[in-house]
């Protein structure tokens, strides 16, 4: 086996989880691989929590998109010195535009990975210097010759049961048990380039919303805006690292977050996302445009994606009229889920350690990649 050394670029802490399964795998094999982190939200403590091998290439916390782009020209300046530090074999990111100047400069390949079909600007800039674009099934679009789809997603990276057993200390670390009915709410900042046509859930119905649960169980709130007066009390001190083990012992997730809507649905948790978009003449939902969260809704049912509160708070009824109903029901469509997809960060994994072997491979025969299961 040779030995390789590759190098990924983290922009959001979500991606820490994408990679830290395929990166233990890949060192335990003797690889080395070290994290170009652009900086936001919790991402340097879960990259101390895993123990993770990181530079800061700078603060990526939002703000004008003509800041964004000063500060991404600014990123990609330190990228080129961080390469030059590490010498990769091999580039790995969500496909971002960061690591173009690098890859042109160092000549090395660029593997992307990518679920998001709607971030149309940073993938203008990126796909071109991306000599792979790894995408789910489910996705939406067409992205020619460069484009591998995976029988998976992004979350099954680090919540497939080959990698994620949730750890029950976190329910004594906050004063729960299992027997408790636990609602995680979410309220996202929607400050990403590709939300700038998200609204948020309406703060009118916020109330009803609590009304409805509080009654039930113990609600418990994540947020990446500041909350008001009334809703603090709901927020509990966990670490960001725990927050999938929570995660996993909830009854109920409602949230503006997709990622931690598809994390809920895909751990059999039941779960209720919101985000309205705008094209300016209409609004509609997510599903319409991300094609993970339309197969998990339409194929598996486990997550329902709303652009309308009052929808939103109507399944939300109905699911609170049978709750333990419909827990059982979550947990056999995840079954059902499971089987059908594949241990991404195996296939992960062993795409990178043999590219391009590998996709010369993958390209003669898709079903190398139900292999890793």
């Amino acid at each position: 086996m040779i030995i390789i050394k590759v190098l990924i670029l983290v922009d959001h802490p979500a991606q820490i989880h994408l990679y830290r399964n395929m990166i233990k795998q890949m060192e335990g094999r003797g690889h080395k691989v070290k994290i170009a982190a652009c900086v936001k939200e919790v991402m340097l403590d879960l990259l101390d929590s895993y123990g993770l091998d990181y530079g800061v290439l700078f603060n990526n916390e939002g703000g004008p998109l003509y800041k964004k782009a000063v500060v991404a020209a600014l990123g990609e300046v330190q990228m080129l010195r961080l390469t030059a530090g590490f010498r990769p074999d091999i580039f790995f990111s969500a496909t971002s535009e960061i690591v173009a100047p690098a890859k042109l400069v160092f000549r090395k390949p660029h593997i992307g990975i990518t679920d998001t079909e709607h971030a149309s600007l940073s993938n203008a800039f990126a796909y071109p210097a991306t000599d792979v674009i790894l995408t789910p099934s489910s996705f939406k679009n067409d992205l020619g010759a460069k484009q591998v789809r995976f029988e998976g997603c992004k979350e099954l990276a680090y919540l497939h049961p080959n990698h994620f057993k949730p750890d029950p200390t976190v329910l004594d670390e906050l004063g729960l048990s299992k027997n408790d009915n636990i609602f995680m709410l979410r309220f996202a900042a929607f400050n990403a380039g590709h939300d700038v046509r998200s609204q948020k859930f309406g703060a009118k119905y916020v109330p009803e919303l609590i009304r409805r649960l509080e009654k039930h169980g113990e609600i418990i709130i994540s947020s990446e805006v500041p909350l008001s007066h009334s809703l603090q009390k709901y927020q509990r001190n966990l670490s960001p690292a725990r927050y999938l083990d929570l995660m996993a012992y909830s009854s109920l997730y409602v949230g503006e977050g997709s990622s931690s809507a598809n994390e809920a649905g895909i751990l059999g948790v039941p779960s209720l996302h919101f985000e309205r978009l705008s094209d300016g003449s209409k609004t509609y939902g997510a599903t319409a445009i991300c094609g993970i969260m339309a197969e998990l809704q339409a194929r598996y049912g486990l997550i329902y994606s709303f652009h309308e509160e009052e929808k939103l708070l109507a399944k939300l009824d109905e699911i609170m009229a049978d709750l333990g109903k419909a827990k059982r029901d979550w947990m056999a469509k995840r079954e059902r889920f499971l089987k059908d997809k594949i241990d991404v960060t195996s296939f992960m994994a062993w795409f990178l350690e043999n590219y391009p072997a590998s996709l010369a491979e993958v390209r003669q025969n898709p079903a190398r990649q139900h292999s890793f299961k």
